[in-house]
């Protein structure tokens, strides 16, 4: 499987720190109806610990 996401620079700065600090819980994202193999993210998300 193959996911991409658009993000602004603040959003990936603030994920990628989540991630080198372990501290990111979940990840999840919800996908939508599909077609021609290509499914459409509808809304993606991230819970932490701080």
């Amino acid at each position: 499987m193959n996911v991409s996401f658009e993000v602004t620079r603040q959003q990936f700065t603030e994920t990628c720190w989540l991630f080198r600090e372990k501290l990111l819980n979940d990840f999840h994202f919800r996908i939508g109806p599909g077609t021609d193999n290509h499914w459409p993210l509808e809304s993606w998300g991230a819970s932490f610990q701080l």
